[in-house]
């Protein structure tokens, strides 16, 4: 027994470990520093260290959620950009003000990222309803998500002084909040 825990604290001291972990964990980690292909070949102790850090976060439970809430983020970036792109492109070019030209960008947003999110962040998951309906749903959700990006804003406005006096920061609070509500949302509702 005592010979099989130097066994094992040298091998978790070799992969960086902390060899108080149960061993049960930390046997799976190890299997998976040792089987789980590198995402790119490691030229520098820097690069091994990133695809040990990879290999052991796909050990974690919640690494599935942690990585399609990532993607779901990425996906966001990219609708902001579309979004702001139509707001700005009905504004010079077709005239609009920005209320009208701001519902037309929301639904050409939203529609870019409905369509990135079901061909990338939640591939496979959810392909049940028509794409019609299914599209429908997700901006239901992004409706939803909007009420708890404006909730917290104007909540956070009205009730601290400080984001009162720098607004951007209500705009972050609520940006964060909505985010949430429409990832969990869309994950519960429309690609489940």
């Amino acid at each position: 027994m005592a010979k099989e825990g130097k066994a094992w604290h040298k091998v978790a001291l070799e992969h960086g470990i902390p060899a108080s972990l149960p061993r049960t964990f930390c046997s799976r980690v190890v299997y998976n520093l040792k089987h789980t292909p590198c995402p790119f070949k490691p030229h520098s102790p820097s690069d091994l260290m990133l695809n040990r850090l990879i290999a052991f976060a796909q050990t974690l439970p919640f690494y599935p959620l942690f990585s399609q809430f990532f993607k779901f983020g990425l996906v966001g970036v990219l609708g902001f950009l579309v979004d702001t792109g139509v707001l700005y492109a009905c504004m010079i070019f077709l005239d609009m003000g920005p209320y009208s030209g701001r519902a037309v960008s929301f639904l050409v947003g939203a529609s870019s990222t409905w369509i990135c999110n079901r061909c990338f962040t939640f591939k496979g998951c959810g392909n049940n309803d028509p794409v019609h309906v299914q599209w429908m749903k997700f901006l239901v959700v992004c409706a939803g998500g909007f009420v708890f990006n404006y909730g917290t804003y104007a909540f956070m406005i009205a009730h601290v002084p400080l984001v009162a006096a720098h607004p951007v920061l209500g705009v972050a609070a609520g940006s964060i909040a909505g985010m949430f509500f429409n990832f969990f949302g869309s994950r519960r509702i429309v690609f489940r």
